[in-house]
């Protein structure tokens, strides 16, 4: 029996007593038509059969171009398009952190929700129409951004306490308050501040005019008395346990 293709193959197979069929391989998987002839041992042979167009198919291919994109809180993995070989693609296989199938149409899977430095990993494969799956990909690894550093401890301003910053009635004469803001400081209790000025080195950082300190926090803080204190430039500067900063201005000015 002998056979050829429109494609320029050809063959014959062997049959002893007669035969509904055979393989003929190598045909690569385009599409394309065959037509095949009996003959006898006296290599007498029939005309050609009428001919039948037909497409071969191959193995699956593998997914093309897995790759990551990320941000700070996400990954998205994409793929191309396998070839088919002659078989159409009918989804791709998600294996690792995520095991599903999708559809065909389908080149892109997102892990969501996942925070600053979270790692996710996937390979991906092709399933065919009776070619089956094809071979997986190596495994693309994702990590979201990493968290951006703190802010840094601040002095924001530094202002009068109350209309005029003076505060009458005190037991030696006016005396005098600012107020000042702190944001982004660590450390509790470790937060401290000290107070400069053009008259020398703030004495009192208590409303009650003694020596000693307050606890400073974020946030609005008042200091201490400062009596007969000149309307001149004032510098608080402030220590956290993750840093330090300074304000310098004349809040009468």
């Amino acid at each position: 029996m002998n056979w050829r293709t429109s494609a320029g193959r050809s063959g014959s197979w062997a049959c002893a007593t007669g035969c509904s069929g055979g393989t003929a391989a190598g045909l690569g998987t385009s599409q394309q038509s065959m037509d095949i002839q009996a003959c006898n041992v006296s290599g007498r042979c029939s005309p050609w059969s009428n001919n039948i167009t037909f497409h071969p198919y191959g193995p699956t291919n593998a997914v093309p171009g897995l790759r990551e994109t990320h941000d700070d809180n996400s990954i998205t993995f994409t793929w191309g398009t396998a070839g088919n070989e002659g078989r159409p693609i009918t989804g791709y296989e998600i294996d690792g952190d995520r095991n599903q199938t999708v559809d065909a149409g389908t080149h892109s899977t997102t892990f969501g929700g996942l925070g600053y430095s979270t790692s996710r990993r996937i390979r991906v494969r092709a399933i065919a129409q009776d070619s089956g799956p094809g071979p997986w990909t190596a495994y693309v690894t994702g990590t979201t951004n990493a968290a951006p550093p703190p802010p840094p401890p601040t002095v924001d301003w530094v202002r009068p306490y109350g209309a005029t910053g003076y505060q009458p009635g005190c037991d030696s004469g006016d005396c005098q308050w600012i107020q000042y803001h702190l944001s982004n400081f660590e450390g509790g209790v470790s937060i401290y501040c000290t107070f400069d000025s053009s008259n020398g080195t703030w004495p009192y950082n208590r409303d009650d005019g003694t020596n000693g300190s307050i606890q400073p926090g974020n946030g609005t803080n008042t200091s201490g008395k400062f009596f007969g204190f000149p309307k001149g430039w004032v510098k608080v500067t402030c220590h956290g346990t993750n840093g330090s900063d300074s304000f310098m201005r004349n809040p009468w000015g």
